[in-house]
């Protein structure tokens, strides 16, 4: 199956990256890292797989087995200490051409409302859901769901099994998330949840008076040098909080590196150090994904030592801090997800 193909190349990249280290020539410290400190704003900055101590050999390998295996990989892009070493595109996606992040979305949304609480928009993560909301009058009403909070949306724990199908139709998605009846304790355990995110970023506009969008524009995008970039918006307005971001692969590697470099870049502070450190740590047992484990909107690599943003159909920045590396992958696998 192709969708086993994506996967079987993505992983295979990411632990032969990962694990190659001990056999590789130079250590991150001993590349050639340039005389000074630059931030890729304007742009990435090229050099060869080797002068960043990588084997430029496992670079080929991937895009071969790419090929061999008929991937529906779009492109891949590979950092190492801030430089491109790798930058692939399969016809017919080009540099230039945008794409749909899917649930790498929810890494964004959680960046930017960590800033709207550094901002003091927001009181905490411990602050009510329902506090952002008083001219709902909430259905289902409970001792648990008046005591829900930011943190069990950020945790994946918001007490909702799956709000999908009751969002998709909703011409109000915040009302009806906050109508639907608990399937457990917020906080209890992990539940992958669209409408968690989705209120995330109802929070963040509420909070600011701005759209998500418009705030991580401010905040993070225009920081970064990221200037062509989307994100649709619900019927009332509000940001997709759990997918729908669209940006070149290059802007992609931008954020994760954001995040790479504890929220600091060119001098500022953009994500406070404190949220990229609690976002990419694991806190409930997530039993049915493997390896993997869940922080704040970031899935964490257990194998790998590094957390990554996840999107269907193959979407994906992985960080992996200790070998100073970031990797995308945008691809068009419908099924990648299913297995």
């Amino acid at each position: 199956m192709k969708s086993r193909r994506v996967t079987c190349v993505i992983l295979a990249f990411i632990l032969s990256l990962s694990l190659g280290f001990s056999c590789w020539s130079l250590p991150a410290s001993a590349a050639d890292k340039g005389n000074t400190e630059y931030w890729p704003t304007k742009g990435w900055k090229l050099s060869s797989p080797e002068k960043q101590g990588m084997d430029s050999g496992i670079l080929t390998d991937m895009l071969k087995a790419i090929e061999k295996k008929k991937a529906l990989i779009q492109s891949v892009i590979v950092i190492r200490n801030g430089y491109l070493v790798m930058e692939a595109y399969f016809p017919p996606f080009k540099k230039d051409t945008k794409h749909q992040l899917f649930s790498c979305t929810k890494s964004i949304n959680a960046a930017a409302l960590g800033i709207a609480i550094n901002e003091g928009y927001i009181k905490g993560i411990d602050q009510k859901v329902l506090d952002f909301f008083p001219e709902y009058e909430v259905e289902n009403m409970s001792p648990e769901k008046a005591d829900r909070t930011i943190r069990n949306l950020l945790m994946m724990s918001s007490g909702i099994l799956n709000s999908d199908n009751a969002l998709s139709n909703s011409n109000d998605r915040v009302g009806t998330y906050l109508n639907l009846p608990l399937d457990f304790t917020p906080g209890s355990r992990f539940s992958y949840d669209n409408g968690a995110s989705h209120m995330l970023s109802a929070i963040t506009q509420k909070a600011t008076g701005k759209t998500t969008f418009e705030y991580a524009k401010e905040k993070i995008f225009n920081p970064l040098g990221i200037k062509d970039v989307a994100w649709p918006a619900d019927t009332k307005g509000i940001s997709m909080g759990s997918g729908g971001v669209q940006m070149m692969p290059l802007d992609m590697a931008k954020f994760g590196y954001l995040f790479l470099k504890n929220g600091k870049w060119d001098g500022r502070q953009i994500v406070p150090e404190q949220w990229v450190k609690d976002s990419t740590k694991k806190y409930l047992e997530n039993p049915n994904e493997g390896n993997r484990g869940y922080g704040y909107q970031w899935w964490i690599n257990r194998k790998v030592e590094g957390f990554n943003a996840h999107g269907m159909r193959g979407q994906r920045i992985f960080v992996l801090p200790k070998h100073d590396i970031v990797v995308v992958f945008t691809a068009s696998d419908s099924k990648i997800d299913s297995e």
